[in-house]
This record gives structure tokens, sequence and C-alpha cells, in this order.
């Protein structure tokens, strides 16, 4: 569980690689009010609902993981059009994890639209 780290009340940064909490999910973490920056790597532990949840609760920190879409300088150009790629934080299973702009733009917008409604369910 992510619970003891919900006690550090004035935490600012927090940067978790590989790490999967078997009970809480990053419900505790919504409650680091303190927070300016959030890294957490992209696991498929986590689904959309788990980070725009997290998102929507830390509204003043940043971080690649509370945005449903990022730049992805490291994921190369589209080999289609020639333009950047971005990354699309908690894509479905088995979808990839990166899209072009222009040539997934429907892909990209179903994918924001699900993270938008997240709070609307």
């Amino acid at each position: 569980s992510l619970e003891p780290i919900a006690s550090l009340t004035r935490l600012e940064e927090l940067t978790m690689r590989g790490i999967v909490p078997r009970a809480g999910r990053l419900k505790p973490l919504e409650r680091l009010n303190s927070l300016r920056n959030i890294g957490i790597t992209h696991v498929y532990a986590f689904g959309i609902e788990d980070y725009a949840q997290l998102a929507r609760a830390l509204p003043d920190a940043q971080g690649h993981c509370l945005q449903p879409v990022f730049e992805a300088t490291w994921a190369g150009m589209c080999s289609r059009c020639g333009g950047a790629r971005v990354a699309l934080t908690a894509p479905p299973p088995r979808s990839p994890r990166t899209a072009c702009p222009l040539c997934d733009r429907a892909r990209i917008e179903r994918h924001v639209n699900a993270w938008n409604s997240v709070g609307n369910r």
C-alpha cells in the first residue's frame, strides 16, 4: 500500500519507478496536497481512472502522469507523416502507448475524452 507515503503531508516531490501497491492503488497519494512534482513509471497496473483521479486531486502538481497525453521526444517521429509523437498516459491494454497527433487524432481524442469523463461517472 502507498498509505505510509500519504502521511508525508509536506512532501513536495515524489518519483516512483516500478512500484505497484498490492492494495489501495494510487488513492493514498491524492492526500498529498503539498506535492508539486510527481513522476510515476507508467506501469500497466494503473488505469486511466487512477491517473485522472490523481490529477483532479492534485491540481497544483505537475508530472506526465497527471496529463492524458504528453510530448514523447524519445518515441521518434511518425513513420507515416514524419511528425513528432506523443505518449498516452494509461492507454488501453494491448494498445500502443505512443501516437501521432495528426495520423492518430481520433484515437487521441477518444483517450482525452475518456480521461475527462472519469470525474463525471
